[in-house]
């Protein structure tokens, strides 16, 4: 199956005046509760030819409509730089602005800021044929609360010992 992540590139040549930093408003909108759906990045090119960005490493600084800013560790290929948006990203509906920083070899600079706006894609309520589905924090303390059953359940043995003819004594305990 193909990345199905969108994806939005600019290309950037530090060899002009006034292409250090490449500023744009997202030409499309994110979705609120999405998860690891959009990559942005930049192509790095000095006078036209490619600029080798080994050694370098690239971090993203999503600052989150509300108020907060998520960190994301970049990747590095070629002359290419780009960061895929996490989870913590999509949680809030609003304005964001996300800067894509290169740094390597005594250079740290911004070379990309993407303004953009995070959609709300729901009411809090979802509705399937027939009955309420909870909202996403009630869901997620539910597979939470499955989560850690099971891992009790792994944790508990049950032992049997013969005590006279068809008497049995049970142990049942739990690994601390």
């Amino acid at each position: 199956m193909a990345n199905p992540q969108k994806v939005n590139f600019v290309d950037i040549d530090i060899g002009q005046i006034g292409g250090m930093i490449h500023r744009s408003f997202a030409s499309r909108l994110l979705g609120e509760g999405d998860v690891s759906g959009d990559r942005f990045g930049v192509r790095i090119f000095k006078d036209g030819e490619a600029v080798n960005l080994a050694g370098c490493s690239c971090s993203g600084y999503f600052m989150r409509p509300d108020g907060n800013t998520t960190v994301i560790t970049g990747t590095i290929s070629g002359n290419t730089a780009y960061v895929v948006v996490p989870q913590a990203c999509y949680a809030y509906p609003g304005n964001f602005t996300l800067s894509i920083k290169v740094t390597g070899s005594g250079f740290a600079g911004t070379m990309r800021i993407i303004d953009g706006t995070v959609v709300d894609t729901s009411t809090g309520s979802f509705v399937d044929p027939g009955s309420v589905i909870p909202d996403l924090a009630s869901w997620t303390a539910l597979v939470n609360s499955a989560n850690t059953a099971a891992t009790n359940i792994g944790k508990i043995h049950i032992e049997n010992e013969l005590i006279t003819g068809t008497r049995y004594k049970m142990k049942v305990y739990k690994d601390s």
